[in-house]
């Protein structure tokens, strides 16, 4: 009768392990080819996929000994004598608030494995408990994230907590385990340039040398209200701002496109306030999941002309009918500025039970990057046309510095006034100064006006109000003819069913790039992106996986921009 049958009883995907027994001359074998591999001769076993399979030696006598091997998912393996350090976590895990009585916990840095254990049951508090030795070849320095993987269900589960190592640790114990729970993912992503963001979950460790170094480079730098911090290689971020809290918001300045992703805890909402005071605060959006605006502001005691705003859109306060603007929804990720006459407390709402939808203004389309720039500010204006007032949720009025676009926003009905009006942010990289002209679209004529009116830009301004907006005037005889370039645009037909015919001229050799966006901003497709010869050329573009709705063409022919609204019809 052969002996048991020693060596590791898991193995991961890809990896291999030795398995042997002290009655030599036998073969083995695996009960589940699929999931674990053996050499029926060396006991060498290979993971296949995860699972479990029955391994059993047979001797030349034919007796037989058996074990059951689990297949742990790729990567989970570790190799103690590679590390010069180690020290040990204590842990229970829970599932939706349930202790679990089987499965692995493993310690990673990044993706590198550092630790794997299997559930013990622990008699004298009657619960199970993982106890995971963890490596390392510092003695101090990395932050550990876990990971738990059900074996009956074959699910990996990314826990909500993290553990900076310090050599010969001891965290918590079986009797006073430390508690981990499945973590909810959060995601933001930064272009190059200037982003506003916010947190709603957290971990042990909410370091912005842990969460935003992977990809950071050197002169990268991040601000919230009061304080700031700027990256430099080979020593990490270094500034008065060191920890990230989910109830500030953060403007982020990155020279190439970088993300901020982790599992964390979801913010207690009905635990968590936010002070404000008089004039501007900086704050978080702390519920999972997007809010109205009138509902995630409803712990305020708002008064006329209190206002929020994002990086893209605005909203204010208007007594006896609630925020109105461009901004819509508050959402998961995004930071916000809020000015108010008088200090309150802001309690969001929990939206634990709603759906996890996106949801988006309408209005707010973000035809051009608006990560270039730093400072914003916003302007709530009217269009008169030779004297009667103009407006549609079709027409668009847009703000130039130097026939650069800086803002683009679509006309809004205030019914409590029967006007069109248009909440325009406007963007820019100097504090103040810089003069903002506007041009106007009328989408029934599809013409361009230049308004009469122009204003000087600063930083944070606020100008005018849905119920004193500020007028721009203009007059038709003043017509842009093709939005003062020379590439002829002309598109039709406009409503259009199926195919939209693109025409346009380039008087010399330029890199043009001929876009189409939807309603709400996000490029659909691209229709040219190269340089062009001097030439007439027509484009046609096949609509015919989109929606029907509005869509912006947006042409850019060098320096130039030129936009045009047109509807498609199904």
């Amino acid at each position: 009768m052969p002996g048991a049958i020693t060596g590791s009883n898991k193995v991961a995907v890809g990896s291999t392990t030795l398995l042997s027994n002290a009655t030599l001359g036998g073969t083995w074998s695996s009960g589940t080819p699929a999931v674990v591999e053996i050499d029926p001769s060396t006991g060498v076993v290979t993971g296949i996929s995860t699972g479990t399979s029955l391994i059993t030696y047979t001797s030349a006598s034919g007796c037989s000994v058996s074990m059951l091997i689990t297949v742990l998912p790729a990567g989970w393996n570790v190799n103690p004598p590679q590390f010069t350090y180690s020290g040990q976590v204590t842990a229970k895990v829970l599932i939706e608030g349930t202790a679990v009585e089987s499965g692995f916990l493993a310690a990673f840095v990044g993706e590198e494995c550092r630790g794997i254990t299997e559930a013990m049951y622990f008699q004298p508090a009657n619960h199970f408990v993982f106890v995971l030795i963890c490596y390392s070849d510092t003695v101090v320095g990395e932050t550990l994230t876990f990971r738990y993987y059900d074996s009956v269900d074959e699910i990996v589960y990314n826990m909500d907590s993290t553990v900076d190592f310090i050599s010969d640790m001891i965290i918590a114990d079986a009797a006073a385990p430390m508690i981990m729970n499945v973590g909810v993912e959060f995601n933001v992503s930064f272009p190059a340039g200037w982003s506003w963001f916010s947190v709603n979950s957290s971990l042990n460790n909410m370091t912005l040398n842990y969460l935003l170094s992977a990809c950071a480079t050197d002169g990268d730098y991040i601000k919230n209200q009061v304080s700031s911090a700027t990256y430099y290689s080979g020593f990490g971020w270094f500034g008065t701002l060191s920890q990230i809290k989910s109830i500030e918001l953060y403007k982020v300045k990155m020279l190439n496109s970088c993300s901020m992703d982790f599992f964390g805890r979801p913010v207690d909402v009905n635990a968590t306030q936010i002070n404000l005071v008089t004039g501007w605060n900086w704050i978080g959006y702390l519920p999972q999941n997007p809010l109205e605006v009138n509902s995630a502001l409803s712990s305020l005691s708002s008064v006329e002309n209190d206002y929020i705003k994002n990086q893209t859109s605005s909203s204010t306060f208007y007594a006896g009918f609630g925020w109105f603007g461009d901004l819509v929804n508050l959402s998961p990720g995004e930071g916000y500025m809020i000015k108010l006459a008088n200090p309150g407390t802001l309690r969001y709402p929990n939206t634990s039970g709603k759906k996890n939808v996106q949801i988006f203004s309408e209005t707010n389309m973000q035809l051009f990057n608006t990560s270039g720039f730093e400072y914003n500010g916003s302007i709530t204006a009217k269009v008169t046309m030779d004297g009667v007032q103009s407006g549609s949720e079709n027409d668009l009025l847009i703000a130039y510095v130097d026939n650069q676009i800086r803002g683009v926003v679509g006309g809004l009905y205030f019914n409590s006034k029967d006007v069109w009006l248009y909440p325009l942010m406007i963007h820019s990289n100097f504090a103040e100064g810089e003069i903002v002209e506007f041009r106007y679209f009328d989408a029934a004529n599809q013409r361009y006006y230049s308004c009469n009116e122009s204003i000087v830009f600063k930083q944070d301004m606020i100008v005018a109000s849905a119920l004193k907006p500020f007028e721009l005037n203009i007059k038709t005889i003043n017509k842009i003819e093709n939005n003062n370039d020379d590439t002829g645009l002309k598109i039709y037909p406009n409503p259009f069913e199926h195919f939209l015919n693109i025409e346009y001229d380039i008087s010399s050799q330029t890199n043009v790039r001929l876009t189409i966006f939807n309603s709400i901003g996000e490029p659909v497709r691209q229709l040219v992106n190269q340089v062009q010869e001097p030439d007439h050329y027509t484009i046609q573009w096949d609509s015919h996986l989109q929606s029907s709705g509005i869509y912006i063409i947006k042409l850019e022919v060098g320096a130039k921009q030129t936009i045009q609204k047109v509807t498609l019809l199904r």
